[in-house]
């Protein structure tokens, strides 16, 4: 496990941006040579993948076929739109080149199960991850059923429950309370926060902070993989944002390094992923979540606040 301890290390944490209740802190690093990704949204825009239900169509896990000529990364919290429902990414994993494999995934959208207009294939990746306190969730449940049973299943009723619940705060209709008709219903919204934070030269991640409260940590490899996620990562902050917080529930701020000496002294578990490489679970007092490495290299790095899988009243 020292290889976290040692690509900790190798991070730098950069200068606050704010806008409204949200601040990123953007975080450098050492890129890694080596390793050459596609990523979903590029592999979907030229073809070179297709994700599908499993001959007996089962809702924790989709097939995935890479047909490119190099890894496919599919970073956690990463949604599909298709097949019989639509789904979020349970884990990070990395699908080799030429090679078909299946993921584990948790359903965004409880009231269907038939096929759309693409059949029984996903037919898109929208411009946004999951809202984080549904990744906080499958993060931690996830980190469970691996200590448990050796598998990458979600709590499915919690999530159900924390999208249905945002649905009713943000007072969005949705016939199949998808989680895509929220950001749908918000995306003007979303966009000026998209707007209010750039990518720095070598920014590999990021830790995001929301009203005064860190709230998530997320690093790559490679500059280039983080810049091409970039949109997606701020689209699910902005969303969380966009959730007032009652002034007495403000607690005192911690600071983005003591967030990473967290993660230093959290409690570790390797797992062999799906696909290429090894995860890394992360269980610490105030964050938890999991690495994927590949040949002793972190690839991808993402961690939650714990306490704020929803922070919405019940």
């Amino acid at each position: 496990m020292n290889i976290l301890s040692s690509f900790i290390k190798t991070l730098r944490v950069g200068k606050r941006t704010v806008y409204k209740n949200l601040a990123i802190y953007p975080v450098y690093g050492r890129a890694e040579e080596g390793f050459v990704f596609i990523t979903l949204d590029d592999a979907m825009a030229e073809g070179y993948v297709k994700i599908k239900e499993n001959d007996v169509a089962r809702v924790p896990e989709l097939l995935v076929t890479n047909s490119s000529g190099c890894d496919l990364l599919i970073v956690q919290g990463e949604e599909l739109i298709g097949a019989k429902q639509n789904r979020t990414v349970n884990a990070t994993v990395v699908v080799p080149a030429g090679c078909t494999i299946s993921i584990p995934v948790s359903c965004t959208e409880s009231g269907r199960w038939r096929e759309g207009k693409s059949g029984a294939y996903m037919h898109e990746s929208p411009p946004y991850c999951s809202i984080p306190s549904v990744r906080s969730s499958i993060a931690n449940s996830v980190s469970s059923s691996l200590k448990s049973y050796g598998d990458y299943s979600s709590d499915q009723r919690e999530v159900w429950e924390s999208i249905s619940r945002n649905l009713r705060f943000f007072k969005v209709s949705s016939q199949t309370e998808a989680q895509a008709d929220m950001y749908e219903n918000k995306k003007e919204e979303v966009k000026t926060y998209i707007n209010a934070f750039g990518i720095e030269p070598e920014q590999c991640g990021i830790i995001g902070e929301v009203n005064h409260r860190l709230y998530c940590v997320e690093f790559f490899c490679q500059p280039e993989i983080f810049a091409r996620l970039h949109k997606k990562l701020i689209s699910s902050l902005a969303m969380e944002a966009l959730i007032p917080e009652k002034a007495d529930e403000i607690e005192e701020e911690v600071g983005p390094e003591d967030f990473l000496k967290e993660i230093e002294n959290s409690n570790l578990s390797q797992h062999d992923a799906p696909g290429k490489g090894m995860h890394i679970t992360i269980e610490g007092k105030k964050l938890k979540g999991m690495a994927l490495a590949i040949d002793e290299k972190i690839i991808h790095l993402y961690g939650f606040r714990v306490g704020q899988e929803d922070r919405i009243q019940r």
